[in-house]
């Protein structure tokens, strides 16, 4: 049986396992989430760095059109001033893609296999950068057509333009390669994410969720026994409490029985005796009427105190202080044990139910110091404050040791265990506490704690 801290320290043990895996899980999405970022940057990179690329082959190609058609001197002016603008276009490309350009947001060139390109191109960029220069030279300084000036550099345009583009055709194929490349990386990682995902969720299941349900289980078909237990032991209980109350009260009907029997019954044959004595002997007559008359009294009196220890009229006509005050009075002249009674019970507080209920606990009590406890005082002590009645009933007798599984289950066999379950009992029928100290040849201790109204 797991008892509540048990409980507690399983349910924190729980919330620490889980919350470790959720942080695990919230890393790996937080990295999962970081790492595609990072490739959607670069692929935006390496799309542009491609796109940029594939524009300055075009700008080349087309820089050596308008070269032609400068050549043929058609549309001199027209033509001069593209092919101006489209080798300006070209060069400020070529520096860029190799160089970096913040304004066009091209990051410098990192890739060493792209940077041995770029030098394999040198060569044929420089001629044609140089080719073109001329050119531009030729067209600025001169406002009428000269071809003939053009031809050769036209020409060195054309005899490095294959190699440039094969070049260029090259740096084009290595970055689409890097971006494929960086494609790949990224669905390995993306599987290794996913492959770490799962297992935290598989650890997780193992050693949380299996384990909760497991737990959860066992709770289940604890609490399906506990309550099973509560029922059976409640049926116990009531067993226990319908057994020492008919216990009880058959106890009481022997020593009524056995009060009116050994007392009252054998007033009453002597009675009977001296009336019969009476009609036989005329010369004795006043002597035994005064006997018969006080016979008459005594029987009287012994009859009230049977009738006042099954329930006196004083509880019901004056309320418990006066009856206890009764009793204390009774014990006094019919025994040697000196009962001593400090009352701060308040009028009205208590419900005739209790009072009655309280009145037996009390002559319980009683009976058990002069039989059992052999006690020569008793002292009956009540407190109260806003909720409870707190009552005291300590005694000088000889003590016994207290087993107190036996008492309150009901497992003794004695009358003074009887005794002390027909208390307990009752108490609990007042929802109140009931509680024994005893030290064999220092007496005992019984305290009840009751609250003003039954529950």
């Amino acid at each position: 049986m797991f008892t509540p801290r048990n409980y507690q320290y399983i349910l924190k043990q729980f919330q620490w396992k889980y919350a470790i895996a959720l942080l695990v899980i919230a890393l790996l999405s937080l990295c999962c989430q970081i790492h595609i970022q990072n490739y959607l940057n670069n692929q935006y990179s390496d799309s542009h760095l491609i796109n940029y690329a594939a524009k300055l082959r075009a700008d080349s190609q087309t820089m050596v059109k308008y070269a032609l058609l400068l050549q043929e001197g058609k549309n001199y002016r027209t033509d001069g001033k593209d092919f101006t603008n489209t080798f300006k276009q070209w060069t400020a490309t070529h520096k860029s893609l190799r160089h970096g350009n913040d304004f066009l947001n091209i990051p410098p060139n990192a890739d060493k296999m792209i940077e041995e390109l770029f030098t394999i191109i040198d060569t044929p960029y420089q001629n044609m950068l140089d080719a073109g220069n001329e050119i531009c030279n030729i067209l600025e300084s001169r406002n009428v057509k000269d071809t003939i000036m053009l031809k050769p550099y036209v020409q060195q345009l054309l005899n490095y333009e294959k190699s440039y583009l094969l070049g260029m055709e090259m740096i084009v194929f290595e970055y689409d390669l890097t971006s494929k490349q960086n494609i790949r990386h990224l669905k390995q990682v993306e599987w290794w994410l996913f492959a770490l995902l799962i297992i935290c969720l598989i650890l997780e299941a193992l050693f949380i969720f299996v384990p909760l349900y497991h737990q959860l289980r066992n709770t289940f078909q604890n609490l399906m026994e506990s309550n099973r237990a509560s029922h059976e032991m409640a049926s116990r209980l009531q067993k226990i409490r319908s057994d020492a109350i008919l216990t009880g009260e058959t106890r009481e009907r022997k020593r009524i029985s056995s009060e009116i029997h050994d007392g009252i019954g054998q007033m009453l044959t002597a009675l009977k005796m001296r009336i019969e004595m009476l009609e036989n002997q005329e010369e004795l007559k006043g002597e035994m009427l005064a006997d018969i008359r006080e016979m008459t009294v005594t029987i009287v009196k012994e009859t009230r105190r049977v009738c006042a220890e099954l329930l006196p009229n004083i509880l019901d006509d004056f309320g418990l202080k006066s009856a206890i005050n009764e009793l204390q009075k009774t014990v006094r002249e019919n025994s040697k044990l000196d009962v001593s009674f400090h009352d701060e019970i308040e009028e009205g507080v208590l419900t005739k139910q209790q009072e009655v209920i309280i009145y037996r606990i009390l002559q319980e009590a009683i009976n058990n110091a002069m039989k059992h406890a052999h006690a020569s005082h008793l002292e009956i002590n009540t407190e109260t404050d806003a909720e409870n009645i707190y009552i005291t009933i300590k005694d000088d007798g000889i003590g016994f040791k207290v087993k107190i599984d036996e008492i309150y289950d009901g497992q003794s066999s004695g009358i003074h265990g009887l005794g002390l379950l027909n208390m307990k009992e009752r108490t609990e029928m007042m929802g109140g506490k009931f509680h024994i100290l005893s030290v064999p040849g220092k007496g005992t201790t019984i305290s009840l704690t009751i609250p003003y109204h039954i529950n």
